[in-house]
């Protein structure tokens, strides 16, 4: 710091002050103490009583204190909150413990009180969170890899909406389980994997639906049940089953080799040399895709049109 400092004598000098600041921690507080050197500057060292200034009319509308001052600061961008963002992981044992539940209490909602009823997303969380057993919900996020909101408007079988319809949830976030179709029609989904965020897409396959990778003439077969999964953990999980299997089912040599090469090729398509196509196939048309930008839906009277073409 710089001191311009006017001695009793009329003398004017310039004084440098040094400062050694320490901070000691104290439990609940910070205490602050200081020593100051001052270094005299060279004598006869002459300094302008007034310092110069383009205008030395005072501003009427400039800041007379540091509060003032602190007020018309802009705030920084980065000091805005950002939406983080959120990635779902049903591999996890607790997600899906909380999935069940949250499905469950849709499934009843959705017999008793048909497809138009919603619930509130603040009360079917803490619904969950007491069901379950957390402690608190610092321990309920974690479990969740983010907030109970992030994780429902990431499901894509769910679909959730300010409600506004004058009701005691009248402005609140609410959720549903989407309906499953009235009558069951044949539909194809295909999107092309460009880069890597699209295999971390979720992708809600239904216990009759396939899917298929045309390039490789690969196929996960239908299931016993729903499978709510990223691509990219569909796919992985399929290896992983289908190397198991050739490596303790008892296979021949050369179906073995087979099935550890189809593997192999999987895994390279996983680094996404180059783009390939991803096909569901679904009898029942209940699959989806989330996000689904750039997906392609093909229903059964578009595919008929098509073959007969």
């Amino acid at each position: 710091w710089k001191l311009m400092f006017k001695h009793q004598s009329g003398h004017k000098h310039a004084y440098l002050i040094r400062t050694h600041v320490s901070y000691v921690y104290t439990g609940g507080s910070i205490r602050m103490s200081a020593t100051v050197e001052d270094d005299e500057g060279p004598p006869g060292l002459e300094i302008a009583e007034t310092p110069e200034r383009p205008d030395s009319t005072p501003d009427k509308d400039a800041p007379t204190t540091i509060a003032a001052a602190a007020t018309t600061v802009a705030p920084l961008a980065l000091n805005e909150q950002q939406d983080a963002v959120y990635h779902l992981n049903l591999g996890h044992q607790e997600m899906e413990r909380i999935l069940g539940e949250l499905e469950a209490n849709c499934d009843v909602v959705l017999e008793n009180a048909g497809t138009e009823a919603w619930m509130p997303v603040d009360g079917i969380e803490q619904f969950i969170f007491k069901e379950l057993g957390y402690e608190d919900q610092e321990q309920f996020n974690d479990a969740l890899g983010g907030t109970f909101r992030q994780f429902c408007k990431a499901l894509p079988h769910m679909e959730t909406k300010i409600q506004d319809d004058g009701s005691s949830c009248d402005g609140k976030l609410v959720i549903r389980m989407i309906p499953p179709p009235t009558i069951k029609k044949k539909m194809t989904l295909k999107l092309t994997i460009k880069k890597s965020e699209d295999l971390w897409r979720t992708l809600y396959k239904a216990p009759d639906a396939t899917i298929e990778i045309p390039e490789l003439e690969f196929q996960i077969g239908a299931s016993e049940k729903r499978q709510l999964e990223a691509i990219f953990n569909h796919i992985t999980n399929a290896m992983f089953n289908l190397t198991q299997h050739a490596r303790q089912g008892g296979m021949s040599g050369d179906g073995k080799e087979k099935v550890l090469d189809c593997c192999e090729q999987l895994s390279v398509l996983l680094d996404i040399p180059h783009p390939w196509e991803l096909v569901v196939h679904d009898p029942s048309g209940r699959s989806i895709i989330k996000p689904d930008t750039d997906v392609e839906v093909i229903w059964d009277d578009e595919i008929e049109a098509a073959e007969t073409a």
